[in-house]
């Protein structure tokens, strides 16, 4: 649906309304949320553009003109309001994903006339209104709008029964390679995801999960729809909304399994009244809680593996900070979530700041409510009650190899808080100039340890989304590999002024005539956006004398490391599965001092 628009009749192609049959219809949904789609600008910062670029033109209300409304209305055959339009130049439409309100189909066909009443008054009012300074034109507009939405959309906060984002568009003689972006926001309008569509001539169906427009469970904000490359695309936009279908119908998806937790747990959060110690803080004060026999232990030993450990509990921080320092637990502790928010949003922000996947997560409460809460909102996390404290480290989720570097992950993820505080405070906030001060050293060598073999074993079994090929390699047959003179397996370790990140990054090569081929490229989450990767290609590009191809092949996570690549200049050849790089392309690479200790 579309904003400030009014639906009269559309005349579409006689080529689309003969697919009308092939279009999803009011018997098909079960539920459906609205979204209203309205035009924006990728580059500007409105209304103080609007004196100053050249690209402006005004719409019938004041606003940027950057979309084109050709016609709307509604198509012979089609339940649905549709627009004829056409993306100018920076063109994006934008919804706000919070205002959506789940409803039947049979309530959306109910109320879609007074929907229609409601837009008009809406579109009066920002007409009367023109005269009035600019910001004052919108506000009037939008609460009358979402007066209406609160009071005739009624189940609100149910937007996760919708399961999927269903956009059905008619493109008029796209270009050759047209594609449409579709990015979702948080509340800070931080970019959560980003999903491509390639464009073809004629109809096309774009059907999202609403799992694919979150990132570890953090709630959407906003959405973004807006084609590459500027390409003035032309549709006839049919159905834009999240909608669950129902069983039976053409529409229905089979059912999905549920989402599994990952093998290995990577950090535990902790609840703490009854939990890890005895006794409600708030009621019976540090005085009247005692630790709990054997929780203090199972902590410390998670810590010397390697797993993290975090607090996720409704309480007052101060005082459970102290409780935790009277323990001597509080520097075990990486970014406790101490508050009454809900605990499966805490959970997704420590995993968000950890930057770890929220799979990776086990969560130990006390309470049947809290337990059921998260695994509601998060079902791929581990949940365990606290009577099953002992027996976490014989799990064999808690089962992890041991390294030199799992014994100091605490310590390296401390560093890196204390770069993210450095970054905040630093003088403007720019990014690039903050990590040129943070004197990056990079030092790449052969895997021949055992120590080093262990730890890039360790990488390839564990890292998914800064994992290039996602091979997972047995242990015995990666340290022959390793161990072979014939073959090139290599360790890349990192510091900087605030202290080691350890190794992070393996990487398996093959020596060619003309280039170097990368059949496995891994780097630890530890310097993600650190651009490690760009520093570490072109040392081996220039010690190598040739290009260098890394073998990329697509996972359900990985497409952050794909991001990257294309960010320092890849050329993706996706035919072949390889990420290509030159000395004169790469980009973001002279930022670190890098050493190697390659033979041959």
């Amino acid at each position: 649906m579309f904003d400030y628009v009014c639906h009269g009749t559309l005349t579409a192609p006689d080529a689309l309304t003969a697919h009308a049959a092939e279009l999803p219809s009011f018997h098909d949904i079960e539920l459906i949320a609205p979204l209203f789609w309205a035009d924006h600008c990728l580059e500007c910062s409105p209304p103080a553009c609007y004196a100053s670029c050249e690209m402006f033109e005004a719409n019938e209300i004041g606003r940027c003109k950057r979309v084109d409304y050709m016609e709307l209305g509604t198509i012979p055959g089609f339940d649905f309001p549709a627009a004829h339009l056409r993306f100018r130049k920076w063109a994006k439409l934008r919804c706000p994903y919070t205002s959506s309100i789940v409803h039947t189909a049979e309530g959306f066909l109910a109320d879609n006339r007074r929907h229609e009443k409601q837009l008009a008054l809406t579109r009066k009012l920002d007409s009367a209104s023109l005269s009035a300074p600019l910001s004052l034109r919108y506000p009037a507009s939008r609460l009358l709008h979402h007066r209406y939405i609160k009071k005739y959309w009624p189940l609100p906060d149910q937007r996760s029964a919708a399961r999927e984002l269903c956009l059905v568009f008619w493109a008029v003689k796209p270009v050759q390679g047209s594609r449409l972006i579709l990015d979702s926001y948080d509340f800070d309008d931080m970019l959560l995801t980003r999903n491509v569509y390639a464009v073809r001539e004629g109809l096309n169906v774009w059907r999202v999960p609403t799992e694919k427009l979150r990132r570890q469970g953090e709630p959407v904000f906003a959405l973004e729809l807006f084609p590459s490359d500027d390409e003035a695309l032309e549709v006839y936009m049919l159905f834009s909304d999240l909608v669950s279908f129902k069983a039976g119908s053409a529409f229905a998806n089979p059912a999905q399994p549920k989402k599994q937790p990952a093998k290995k747990v990577k950090c535990v959060a902790w609840d703490l009244d009854n939990t890890l110690w005895d006794g409600i803080l708030g009621e019976d004060g540090l005085d009247g809680v005692t630790l709990r026999e054997g929780a203090a232990d199972v902590i410390r030993q998670l810590d010397e593996r390697g797993i993290l450990n975090t607090v996720c509990s409704k309480n007052d921080e101060a005082l459970a900070r102290a409780a935790l320092e009277k323990f001597g637990l509080w520097e075990y502790f990486l970014y406790p979530r101490i508050n009454w928010k809900p605990k499966s949003g805490n959970l997704a922000e420590i995993a968000k700041r950890l930057n770890i996947n929220i799979d990776t997560f086990a969560f130990v409460d006390d309470s049947a409510f809290e337990r059921a809460e998260v695994e509601s909102a998060l079902g791929c996390v581990r949940i365990y009650a606290d009577s099953e404290v002992e027996k976490l480290l014989s799990l064999p989720e808690f089962d992890v190899p041991v390294t030199e570097d799992s014994k100091k992950r605490r310590s390296f993820y401390m560093a890196e808080a204390q770069r993210q505080d450095a970054f905040t405070e630093s003088d403007g906030g720019n990014y690039r100039s903050f990590i040129l001060s943070c004197a990056f050293e990079i030092d790449i060598a052969r895997c021949t340890s055992d120590e080093d073999i262990k730890r890039c074993h360790e990488l390839l079994m564990r890292t998914n989304q800064l994992n290039a090929s996602t091979n997972r390699i047995p242990y015995d047959e990666f340290r022959a590999i390793a161990e072979d003179p014939e073959k090139l397996v290599l360790r890349v370790r990192c510091r900087d002024k605030y202290g080691e990140y350890g190794t992070v990054g393996c990487l398996i090569l093959e020596k060619r005539a003309d280039t170097l081929l990368c059949t496995d490229f891994v780097i630890s989450c530890r310097v993600a956006k650190k651009k490690v990767e760009s520093a570490v290609i072109l040392r081996l590009m220039e010690r190598f004398g040739t290009g260098m191809d890394i073998v990329y092949r697509p996972s359900e996570r990985n497409h952050v490391l794909k991001d990257e690549f294309l960010s320092i200049g890849a050329d993706y050849d996706e035919a072949n599965a390889r990420m290509r790089f030159t000395k004169d392309t790469i980009r973001d690479a002279d930022w670190a001092t890098v050493t190697d200790h390659i033979e041959g």
